[in-house]
């Protein structure tokens, strides 16, 4: 129920929940509460899904769910499936079946392969440049746009050069040319389309930003500049045909089926060409993740396949071993460098304790107080840390369970992580209590075997 159940009313009433819930006089209460209900969830999801979720729905079509291909197309039986799986994010594996392979086996024009490893969302499939995949799904859908379109109009010509479109670069000397998917000519227009099929965000790469169709429609249109210093460069006018992979189609390609479309009426008006596009885009991306997560046999078997495959397994497996030997390494370096303050005599150093109003700290190994304050000194001068040091000091005699005894006196000591506590807080406590035992400066003494002399500030003389 709404939060308000009296408001809800009275805004049903008032018509400003939408017109379409009133029928000559009365209001249609189950519809209010159904669409009211729909919102409330749809609000709830969008507070609780992930972001790449919220980029994937934001532009998203469903009338090809119901519709059928035309007889002209001839996708493959899984493609329905993979497309629904790629609707809600899921993993496409599982709607292609057997003989799934690991990596993308799409050769380059060096002879060699792309080897990346295919995420089960099929986002590296839909994607991938290699092999001219994504030119193979755009025409794909341009092929299968032009039957439907001769019946709107007269002439329809693909792949036309348009001179007037080209671009000379005064920085390069180069002609950049202009070359139209599909050229649509009947009496009262003459139109340029260009078809653009994308995904509209890749959460995989490492800048991944979502792109709307409409982005896709200027770039084109930045592309193809059909009017410089107020006069057109030609007499066609040019459409961007843009689909995502979602089965969304952008604005510009809704306004031309529009145009051309005279025998229907109303909002149904070019719908039947509207829903192709979205359908061909949505056929087309699923049928190219099936042939890259599933290749043919006799294409996965090859030997330079293997070959290649093998290669790039060893080449990964020895990356592997160098990172972890570098990790290794620094940190063996990193416990080299562990500040002074914690890493001298933590295996030597024994209990702080007072003597004649002097902070010392016992020496397991020399068997004698040290002046706290020298003890830094002490150790850097008769105890100096060296590597095996470094190593023995993580080890824990195992009958212990956690605790280590001194070879000498069989003291017992803390363990490895208690003793840089330890180290750290005794430091800083016994810091403190000096500085509250003696506002005056202490200075070092000059050898840390003799302890260390106070020297009290004498006052300023008045």
């Amino acid at each position: 129920m709404p939060a308000k159940f009296e408001k809800f009313v009275n805004d049903t009433l008032d018509g400003e929940r939408g017109s379409q819930l009133i029928a000559r006089g009365r209001v249609k209460w189950q519809k209010a509460l159904t669409d009211g209900l729909s919102d409330a969830r749809a609000k709830a999801w969008q507070r609780s899904a992930r972001k790449h979720d919220k980029d994937r729905v934001k532009e998203m079509a469903g009338e090809w769910i119901v519709e059928e291909p035309p007889w002209w197309t001839h996708f493959q039986r899984p493609c329905w499936r993979i497309a629904m799986r790629l609707r809600y994010g899921l993993e496409v594996n599982p709607a292609i079946g057997l003989n799934l392979a690991k990596r993308c086996l799409c050769q380059k024009l060096d002879g060699s392969f792309c080897l990346e490893i295919l995420d089960v969302c099929g986002y590296h499939a839909q994607t991938c440049k290699v092999e001219g995949s994504l030119i193979h799904r755009h025409d794909t859908v341009r092929d299968g746009l032009i039957p439907e379109l001769k019946r709107y109009v007269t002439s329809v010509k693909t792949e036309q050069f348009i001179y007037e479109l080209a671009q000379f670069n005064p920085d390069t000397g180069t002609t950049t040319e202009a070359r139209m998917d599909i050229i649509a000519e009947m009496p009262e227009l003459r139109a340029m389309l260009d078809v653009r099929v994308f995904l509209p965000a890749n959460p995989t790469a490492a800048n991944c930003k979502w792109k709307s169709t409409r982005a896709n429609e200027t770039e084109k249109h930045d592309r193809y500049v059909t009017h410089a210093d107020g006069r057109r460069c030609s007499n066609m006018k040019l459409y961007a045909a843009v689909v995502n992979t979602y089965g969304n189609v952008g604005q510009e390609f809704v306004d031309f089926c529009a145009v051309i479309d005279s025998s229907s009426r109303g909002k149904g008006r070019g719908r039947n060409l509207t829903n192709l596009l979205s359908l061909l885009g949505v056929y087309a991306n699923a049928e190219q993740v099936l042939l890259t997560h599933a290749p043919s046999m006799k294409r996965a078997q090859r030997g330079d396949v293997k070959a290649a495959i093998a290669a790039k397994e060893a080449q990964e497996a020895a990356a592997a071993t160098a990172k972890a030997a570098k990790v290794a390494q620094a940190a063996a370096a990193a416990q080299l460098k562990v500040p002074s303050k914690v890493r001298k005599g933590l295996d030597i150093r024994g209990d702080v304790y007072t003597d004649a109003g002097v902070k010392k700290v016992w020496c397991l190994k020399c068997k004698k107080g040290i002046n706290y304050s020298g003890w830094s000194t002490h150790c850097s001068e008769h105890h100096p840390v060296q590597s095996s040091d470094v190593d023995k000091l993580g080890k824990v005699d195992d009958d212990d369970d956690g605790v280590r005894k001194d070879d000498d006196t069989g003291q017992l000591k803390c363990s490895d992580a208690g003793l840089l506590c330890a180290g750290i807080s005794d430091a800083v406590s016994t810091q403190k209590e000096a500085k509250a035992a003696a506002p005056g400066r202490r200075q070092k003494a000059t050898s840390g075997d003799k302890g260390a002399k106070k020297a009290r500030v004498a006052p300023k003389g008045k």
